[in-house]
């Protein structure tokens, strides 16, 4: 009897662990035989130095016959912040035991999302959690790097969203056409030139 886990085939899911999730641990068995079982043997070290342990069975989920091998899969968690877990993975048949594989991870913080927006009125990339200010418009909430900010965009907030500008966009191409094609001025900062 053969037994692999944490391959590309039998994962930990997910592979970081954050607080409050349960892992996924998948595990294949080889060859395909009855009476095989597999079994996780874990251990939790938590941040204030307290432990727990205990095992818990894979259960058995497919069979693929072309490579005469079986997919199990054992549960464990959830998990604390700063939680340090141990687990061997251990696979036994009618006829022997196999030594076990040891495998740990630590339990991250949940991550927050960080969601970048851009403020209207300086173009600033800003988190949208931690914005000094926002404003409301249509329907929709705007961020702003500053409170400055916020008040010109609520004087006047068509000048930032592009209803206002596009308008000034038509007017100006042709200005801008124009003033392109005329000839450039030589600048000098030396007298006499």
């Amino acid at each position: 009897m053969r037994l692999w886990h944490n391959t590309e085939d039998t994962p930990r899911l997910p592979s970081e662990v954050i607080e409050g999730q349960r892992v996924e641990l998948w595990i294949s068995t080889y060859p395909l035989v009855p009476w095989h079982h597999v079994m996780v043997d874990w251990k939790v070290t938590h941040r204030n130095g307290a432990m727990e342990s205990g095992s818990v069975p894979a259960f058995w989920k497919y069979n693929d016959v072309s490579l005469r091998q079986a997919y199990w899969l054992a549960m464990l968690g959830p998990f604390q912040q700063g939680d340090r877990v141990e687990y061997a993975v251990v696979g036994m048949s009618d006829v022997e035991t196999l030594s076990p594989q040891v495998f740990e991870f630590s339990v991250e913080q949940q991550k927050r999302i960080i969601n970048m927006v851009k403020d209207p009125v300086c173009g600033m990339n800003i988190d949208e959690g931690t914005a000094a200010a926002t404003s409301e418009y249509n329907g929709k909430t705007y961020y702003f790097c500053a409170p400055g900010c916020k008040q010109v965009f609520e004087k006047r907030p068509k000048r930032f969203l592009g209803e206002q500008s596009k308008t000034l966009e038509a007017i100006c191409n042709p200005l801008t056409k124009y003033i392109d094609a005329q000839p450039k001025h030589k600048h000098s900062n030396q007298e006499g030139e």
